[in-house]
């Protein structure tokens, strides 16, 4: 997650806008799910984390935790790892109920910032009920943020449309721009997933001008 994260200035400012608002008044509960859709390589997860450290984003929130759930989602390792990291010091039960009661005691009354980074279909509802019910004690304002590649899963954590973040691909300016940056790698490793895009041919042209601008036409 570390360096800057190119081309996305607007799409940064936008999700602090997201977390900034307040919940609904007819929200059944305290907090407001917020989420990243994209494909893959996009880049949601470095941009998720550049609005995880964005002054404006932080200093709304008592407690911020980051939790990396990928396809194999665990519902007791979820949760371990949230109590884990609000208390800075390792759960001390092995009883998922037991340990959920705690959790609930930790954040109660405190204003919750939680990313759950790379969710795959694999979290189902049964698993995200038992998973959000302890932030249900969470302060009014308590955001849970998700990054994902299906629309479904931020359906079903209860992300209303409005804050639902499509996240598109880079514009050929923002490509562009990135000449000159230590990208040469990276670029090469997401020519494929860049060419998923609708306009995948032109996309494909502008990052093979960047490589060999990069490289001064050198074969590797």
């Amino acid at each position: 997650m570390d360096g800057p994260v190119v081309g996305r200035d607007e799409d940064t400012a936008k999700i602090v806008e997201l977390l900034s608002r307040d919940v609904d008044p007819s929200s059944p509960t305290k907090y407001q799910v917020v989420a990243i859709v994209g494909m893959g390589g996009l880049g949601k997860t470095k941009l998720a984390a550049q609005v995880f450290n964005d002054v404006a984003a932080i200093e709304q929130f008592d407690i911020k935790i980051w939790v990396s759930v990928s396809d194999d989602f665990n519902l007791e390792s979820v949760t371990r790892t949230i109590s884990k990291k609000v208390k800075s010091q390792p759960c001390d039960t092995d009883d998922f109920s037991q340990l959920q009661d705690n959790l609930s005691m930790d954040i109660d009354g405190k204003r919750l910032l939680i990313v759950l980074d790379d969710v795959w279909s694999a979290c189902d509802y049964d698993s995200w009920t038992k998973l959000q019910a302890p932030f249900r004690g969470g302060a009014h304002g308590s955001k849970v943020m998700v990054t994902t590649r299906d629309e479904k899963v931020a359906a079903l954590m209860g992300a209303p449309a409005t804050a639902v973040y499509y996240l598109k691909t880079l514009s050929d300016e923002s490509v562009l721009a990135m000449t000159g940056h230590p990208i040469l790698t990276c670029l090469r490793g997401r020519l494929l997933r860049i060419a998923m895009d609708c306009h995948w041919l032109q996309k494909l042209l502008v990052v093979f001008y960047v490589v060999k601008k990069l490289t001064n036409g050198r074969k590797y």
